[in-house]
């Protein structure tokens, strides 16, 4: 058997190679430049407290929405709303009627009220809700479906109504199917 100087010279490469990709490997991992786990929710057991962006919204198979409010939840100093899904429809304007699909929850999570159970939407006139519902949903485009937490300051404050609470956080999502100006 004769000896390969060419054959030896790229077994060496090659083995080079490897260890160089390994090498590589190790340290871009150990500087952080890997994707992250998804980080768990910002819930922290030693203060009992978690935040609005741990609610979860969930749609079933017919598209009713559901909330999950984690354990801990305080309830909220501000109004939060955020779009979930943006319609293409004209802005809505505070003097606005809408027609819409909504779903409201206390922060225990008791379901209060539902057009999606009623099966029907229902027609409101923004000068004539909970300030929440006015200020989370002008400026949002009709066909939006909005998740919104509105501070008992912005809903009935320190009376209850109905199923709610005085001092009541409330949760709600709403998708607006149409609007009526004045």
């Amino acid at each position: 058997m004769r000896f390969n100087a060419k054959g030896y010279v790229i077994a060496l490469v090659c083995v080079a190679l490897v260890i160089v990709a390994t090498v590589v490997t190790v340290l871009v991992a150990g500087n952080g430049n890997v994707a992250e786990p998804t980080p768990a929710p910002s819930y922290n057991p030693a203060d009992n407290t978690a935040k609005v962006e741990d609610i979860k919204v969930e749609f079933d198979k017919d598209g009713k929405p559901e909330v999950s409010i984690p354990e801990g939840y305080k309830a909220a100093d501000k109004l939060y709303t955020k779009v979930l899904k943006e319609g293409d429809g004209e802005e809505i304007k505070a003097s606005d009627s809408v027609t819409a699909d909504y779903s409201g929850w206390l922060t225990d999570g008791t379901k209060f009220d539902s057009s999606y159970d009623r099966g029907k939407p229902e027609t409101f006139s923004l000068e004539q809700v909970i300030k929440g519902w006015t200020e989370a949903l002008t400026g949002k485009k009709v066909g939006s479906t909005v998740f919104i937490v509105v501070p008992s300051d912005l809903g009935y404050g320190s009376k209850a109504s109905g199923p709610i609470p005085a001092n009541a956080t409330l949760v709600f999502v709403v998708h607006v199917d149409s609007v009526k100006e004045k």
